[in-house]
């Protein structure tokens, strides 16, 4: 996405912010950070009171556990 953006931004050539900034800039580097994502983001059904528990969300990864792409090989 990153690489899209600025493209974009690069041929724009303007001096004005194109894209706005993320209120949680990260890189997910480790599995303890990948985790916590992956978890903040099951749950978030949960918190808006759409289900009971992430893998009843008929939208959640864990409803579809079975077509997930592996985990990255560099979080191993």
């Amino acid at each position: 996405m990153q690489y899209i953006k600025g493209g974009f931004s690069f041929r724009l050539r303007s001096n004005l912010d194109v894209w706005s900034r993320s209120f949680n800039e990260s890189q997910i580097l480790t599995l303890e950070k990948f985790e916590a994502c992956k978890t903040y983001m099951e749950q978030n059904a949960v918190r808006a009171h759409l289900c009971e528990s992430p893998d009843a969300y008929r939208y959640s990864s864990l409803s579809h556990i079975e077509i997930l792409d592996p985990r990255p090989p560099h979080l191993r």
